[in-house]
């Protein structure tokens, strides 16, 4: 079987990336869901055995395992051809790791250079002198090839960001000074994590792809290539030193639990446009932060013209700029319909232009969701909370004169560790709505049970919410079935707090789906 296994090998790294889409999991500490080495040395046997040839070992910072030479070693000893990490490259230089690497057999070295200028490199990783250590990590590496007659790749990867894009020619000849024959070029990844922050790293794609074919003249007259990542393959000005995937990967991530367990994410950051249906490349598509507002705003639109409620509550817009969302408020009104958007307190806009731009659109009522922290024993892959992000956002809102409403599970009240004093003054109302799957509750009946356990806590904290503001609880009736047990506490949340439904106020579209959960904060994921 032609292909790479990629191994995921833990989330550990020595950097501190602000553009890092997993910002909250970068840390010196080992995970306990971090693969062992055992289960690594597994998956490696087992994919040689299918006739996989190729493997590269990923992170976090790979370089932070202790036992990274021996899994190279056992690869080579298992025939693999090519075995590689991905890397900072900064514990290269460490004395004697560069030299272990090589004799274990690794030969290919993808290495982070976002620019040859020392303080935008060493700003973007967010570590001082990263730059100089990458260098000497990356000579080392060379150095300990020469010495035993070893042949190995190299090759940059460098992140498309306003600061480095008008430089990549420059880095480009670094990165090939260094031994370098490949260079990729991708543009910034969104997340969650980064949701705030994402307008400062974002480029166009049209001067994305411009400046690949500056660079394109530069890999030509060094004897380079050029791979883009994450770029739609249908857009680039041409093929001229131009490498394409062209192989399938097999990812072995930290997260997806041994042989028979359920682990894998069916998420996605991308979407295709028609004519990517007939296209025979292996491009993903676009990304989703790359789509044209105006047009994402009148999909959205296009989605929920069908309910029938005149004022909707629309999740999953955290990506539109000011002028989608006027747009979007302006082409429900068209149809008689008022827009009230859900949030989750990370906005692609500044919050700021947002809450002038709504406002000024005739939106006068915002929705909030919470999302509480998940992590502790057994979590493989665990997620922060947005507590403060809402809190802030909603502040915003409610100094322009516009109305709050809370939206959570009674499952995230109880985790809730909230500012009484900040949530009544910000918040109008909260509305809680019973959820069908949970966290670490896959299905209903798991859900059920779960919330059986923790009725106590959840009556007693959605008591105390009361004393700030009116509670409400939600249904849905016409658009979903609950299981019993979880009916049952549904009916006793609205014995004690007024029900309402909104089966025909909340609406869902194509962006407003769990495959997009990986970047937006607002989508109830747990709801239908």
């Amino acid at each position: 079987m032609s292909g790479v296994l990629t191994i995921e090998l833990g989330t550990r790294c020595n950097n501190r990336c602000l553009f890092c889409p997993q910002h909250y999991l970068r840390t010196g500490h080992l995970s306990s869901s971090d693969l062992s080495t055992s289960d690594v040395l597994r998956r490696i046997r087992d994919s040689a055995k299918s006739g996989v040839d190729r493997v590269a070992f990923t992170g976090g910072e790979p370089t932070l395992r202790s036992d990274l030479p021996k899994l190279v070693s056992k690869a080579a000893n298992l025939g693999f051809r090519e075995i590689g990490i991905t890397t900072n490259g900064r514990m290269l230089g460490v004395p004697g790791l560069a030299q272990e690497l090589v004799e274990a057999g690794l030969n290919r070295v993808t290495f982070s250079l976002h620019s040859a200028v020392p303080e935008v490199q060493d700003g973007l990783n967010g570590m001082a002198r990263s730059f100089q250590q990458l260098k000497l990590g990356i000579s080392e590496f060379r150095k300990e090839a020469e010495r035993a007659q070893k042949s190995v790749e190299l090759t940059s990867v460098t992140l498309l960001t306003p600061e480095t894009i008008r430089d990549l020619n420059d880095t480009i000849e670094e990165a090939a000074a260094w031994g370098a024959s490949l260079h990729i070029v991708q543009p910034f990844i969104a997340s969650r994590e980064t949701l705030h922050v994402a307008r400062h790293y974002y480029v166009p794609l049209e001067d994305v792809f411009d400046a690949i074919g500056r660079a394109q003249t530069v890999a030509g007259r060094l004897g380079t290539r050029i791979k883009p990542y994450n770029l739609p393959y249908c857009m680039l000005p041409s093929h001229h030193r131009i490498e394409l995937q062209e192989y399938g990967l097999a990812t072995h991530k930290r997260q997806e639990g041994v042989a028979g367990e359920s682990g894998q994410f069916d998420q996605t950051q991308f979407f295709r446009i028609e004519r990517c249906q007939k296209c025979p490349t292996p491009c993903p598509g676009i990304r989703i932060e790359y789509r044209d507002r105006r047009e994402m705003a009148a999909e959205i639109a296009e989605d929920v013209m069908n309910h029938r409620g005149a004022k909707l509550v629309i999740p999953g817009v955290e990506l539109l700029s000011a002028e989608g969302h006027v747009h979007l408020a302006e082409l429900l009104a068209a149809e008689g319909r008022r827009y009230v958007p859900m949030l989750g307190g990370s906005t692609w806009e500044d919050p700021e232009i947002l809450v002038q731009a709504l406002r000024a659109a005739g939106v006068d009522e915002v929705v909030h969701l919470l999302r509480t922290e998940w992590r502790g024993e057994g979590i493989c892959e665990p997620e922060s909370g947005n507590e403060e992000r809402i809190l802030a956002l909603a502040e915003g809102f409610h100094a322009a004169g516009m109305k709050n409403t809370l939206f959570l599970s009674p499952l995230d009240l109880m985790e809730w560790r909230y500012p009484a004093e900040a949530v009544a003054e910000a918040f109008d109302e909260a509305v809680l709505a019973v959820p069908r799957f949970w966290r670490g509750a896959p299905s209903e009946e798991a859900c059920a049970r779960l919330v059986e356990a923790k009725h106590k806590e959840i009556l007693a904290g959605a008591s105390s919410l009361s004393r700030l503001m009116p509670v409400r609880t939600l249904t849905f009736d016409s658009v979903r079935v609950l299981a019993s047990a979880l009916k049952q506490w549904e009916k006793m949340l609205s014995g004690a707090f007024p029900g309402e439904d909104w089966s025909g106020r909340l609406v869902r579209h194509r962006y407003a789906s769990s495959r997009f959960n990986f970047l937006l904060w607002s989508h109830p994921f747990w709801l239908f």
